[in-house]
């Protein structure tokens, strides 16, 4: 079994984080600002549905997108900034071949090409945040369907697509006003005839629609307010790297810029950990980000949706304070499973000491397992609800392990040895709360770390 340790290297969060080229060299023209990656393009009226080509949102229903270029007539003014656009084009997106209307993109006559572009991405993120982010609540009046994405078409969850959509409207401006922005609905990008990597363009589109779409917590500051932006970036780019149809850059281009960024906001949150992130949220918020896709790779989007949706008992938006009610809640209302952690989300370190405040905790190369040589310890966080009794099973290969567990009010359990022959044990969670768990290989030999699940037995 091949397996690598390696120290992820973290890079500046921050503004830069965001404005920060992508590591792939920029695909060939015909992958950027092209027509052909954005759906169908060509004349057509407002009232006049275009052919759709797919667009794979889920491996449910089937979805369709086009864009068209609007007819000329009189210039459009932006309500925010009052700047005028001579062109637009539109984006259109709908199930069963029935497409209707969705946004306009407006821009200068020599943007059309992005202004096609930003189009075919909103029309697909709007097919992937309809399909994916939908769960079911089970209450007194039987199941009924909620979503965590908020349609700016049709306000009320689960309308079907009919007539009399709103129309969202996204500006091209070409005025450098900083980075875009959401106001009233309204999606602006500035500076927006500038070069830009098509993966920045698709990133940029992501974070303003997210801010219109997704349920945030709120309460940051720095870099933003609101969280509900840069986890879009990493949503709506990884599910666009899952799409069937090449779109604005290579489905591997894309990917690896969102699953590069997904794994280092989840390594920032490990290196944190959950109680610094509880106590001082506004403090951390690339942690929280990283704790929410966190929540996200080891329950599911479900949760992660449940989690998002949360909202406090008097309708106002979550705040970064409530976040604790928020996984309480969403952890209640799915159904009992057991919890896998898998290896490369799990800390490895050399020192004898991992209390030691000098203690370099690193990360598994994604898809690689955790080596932890003889002596050494590893570490991973799981939330699990209280008075619970849970089988722990570590999948490992090695001599002999030792595993000691504590949660957030620092309480320790002596849970025995582990061993290649006997690879379980019994946990006992006295309250719902984030739990630390720490194994060390007490073998001679090196252990390859594989990950690790906790299956709960008493189902309180």
């Amino acid at each position: 079994m091949r397996a690598v340790l390696a120290i992820l290297g973290v890079l500046a969060f921050g503004s830069a984080l965001r404005a920060q080229a992508p590591a792939p060299a920029p695909p060939a023209q015909s992958q950027g600002d092209q027509a052909g990656g954005a759906g169908n393009v060509g004349p057509a009226k407002p009232d006049s549905q275009p052919a759709g080509e797919p667009c794979q949102a889920s491996l449910g229903h089937e979805w369709q997108v086009a864009v068209t270029d609007n007819a000329p007539g009189d210039p459009i003014i932006d309500p925010v900034f009052k700047v005028s656009y001579a062109a637009s084009v539109r984006g259109w997106a709908g199930q069963n071949n029935k497409l209707i209307p969705l946004f306009r993109v407006c821009c200068s006559p020599t943007n059309i090409e992005r202004a096609r572009t930003v189009a075919g991405l909103l029309a697909r993120y709007y097919c992937y945040g309809r399909e994916r982010l939908v769960y079911v609540n089970s209450n007194g009046d039987g199941p009924k369907t909620e979503t965590a994405f908020h349609d700016p078409a049709f306000p009320t969850p689960g309308a079907a697509l009919a007539s009399a959509p709103h129309t969202t409207d996204f500006y091209l401006d070409d005025v450098d006003r900083g980075e875009g922005k959401e106001v009233d609905g309204y999606l602006f990008i500035f500076n927006a005839s500038a070069p830009m990597h098509p993966v920045t363009v698709a990133r940029d589109v992501a974070h303003e629609f997210s801010h219109l779409t997704l349920p945030g917590f709120r309460g940051f500051g720095q870099p933003e307010d609101w969280t509900n932006g840069y986890l879009g970036e990493v949503l709506y780019l990884q599910w666009l790297s899952e799409d069937t149809e090449e779109t604005v850059a290579s489905r591997e281009d894309i990917a690896k810029w969102a699953n590069g960024r997904c794994n280092r906001l989840i390594e920032k949150f490990l290196k944190i950990g959950p109680a610094k992130i509880r106590d001082e949220p506004a403090l951390h918020f690339w942690g929280f980000e990283g704790m929410l896709l966190y929540l996200r790779q080891i329950y599911g989007l479900e949760l992660l949706a449940r989690v998002i949706n949360y909202q406090t008992d008097n309708g106002v938006p979550t705040l970064a304070r409530d976040l604790d009610l928020s996984i309480s809640y969403a952890i209640k209302a799915m159904p009992w499973a057991p919890v896998v952690v898998p290896g490369t989300l799990t800390a490895g370190i050399s020192s004898a000491d991992p209390g030691a405040p000098d203690a370099a905790w690193t990360w598994a190369e994604a898809g690689e397992s955790l080596v932890l040589p003889p002596g050494s310890a590893c570490r991973c966080w799981v939330y699990l609800r209280g008075d619970n009794r849970y089988k722990i099973r570590a999948e490992v290969d090695t001599d002999g392990w030792r595993m000691r567990g504590a949660n957030l009010a620092a309480t320790t359990a002596s849970l025995g040895l582990l061993s290649a022959t006997a690879p379980e044990t019994l946990f006992y969670a006295n309250s719902e709360a984030w739990y630390e768990f720490q194994w060390r290989n007490i073998g001679d030999a090196p252990a390859v770390v594989q990950g690790w699940s906790w299956s709960p037995i008493d189902k309180h």
